[in-house]
């Protein structure tokens, strides 16, 4: 039965999806895919997955139950195949972080995740860096901080700058609604926990970064106040 299971899987469109046939698929995945026997499974789909999205938008929403499958069942090949730079799709969208939700690798178990990431920290600690959310919570309206995934990956990335980013990666919200600088306001407010931290560079990058901030801010304050003033 598992066998068939696979050779099916094989066969399945992953772009033409909905809710129930999603969660159907993920649970098929995880079955059929567990184990030395089913990584080439997962491999396969995994590979269909983005050649697809480099052809195609791929909505990780409609592919949530699939996601989740395939890091369940084989977690290193996964992020092997969808995340390192030689294999990233130019599809950002099935690992982007977002206000309301978290990414399919944001649910995976953080020490799965750092083992992955410890086989090359060099080159696959900034990868995930730009898979996961910096602050914490499923809304950005709760005064919830840094998100524990990123410190703790953070904690241990040997090049903590490369980690980190820059300004633009590390604090634009993907989306948004209402105003960009109370956003940004509020993750400064919250980016004011890595003052604290125990490694220097970590402090060090936030000292590099706030007059930037504080800038970025004000220009954003004053398209508010322009866009008001053309409204009225």
């Amino acid at each position: 039965m598992i066998d068939v299971g696979r050779t099916l899987l094989r066969r399945v469109d992953f772009s033409k999806t909905e809710t129930y046939r999603d969660y159907t698929l993920g649970m098929i995945i995880r079955i059929c895919c567990t184990g030395a026997d089913g990584e080439e499974t997962a491999r396969d789909i995994c590979l269909q997955i983005r050649a697809k999205a480099e052809m195609t938008y791929l909505s990780r929403h409609e592919l949530r139950g699939v996601l989740k499958g395939l890091f369940k069942a084989q977690p290193g090949a996964a992020l092997d195949l969808l995340l390192l730079p030689t294999a990233v799709s130019t599809n950002r969208g099935l690992f982007r972080p977002e206000l309301d939700s978290k990414t399919p690798i944001e649910k995976m178990d953080p020490e799965v995740l750092r083992h992955w990431a410890d086989k090359d920290p060099a080159e696959r600690y900034p990868v995930l860096s730009r898979v996961i959310s910096t602050f914490g919570g499923k809304s950005e309206n709760d005064e919830n901080g840094m998100s524990p995934l990123f410190l703790m990956l953070l904690d241990s990335a040997p090049d903590k700058r490369a980690f980190l980013g820059d300004l633009w990666t590390r604090l634009h919200p993907v989306t948004w609604s209402g105003s960009l600088a109370d956003i940004l306001t509020q993750r400064k407010a919250q980016l004011m926990a890595l003052c604290d931290s125990s490694h220097a560079v970590v402090r060090e990058w936030v000292e590099d970064l706030l007059p930037k901030l504080d800038h970025w801010i004000e220009q954003e304050r004053k398209n508010d106040r322009d866009g008001e003033q053309s409204f009225e």
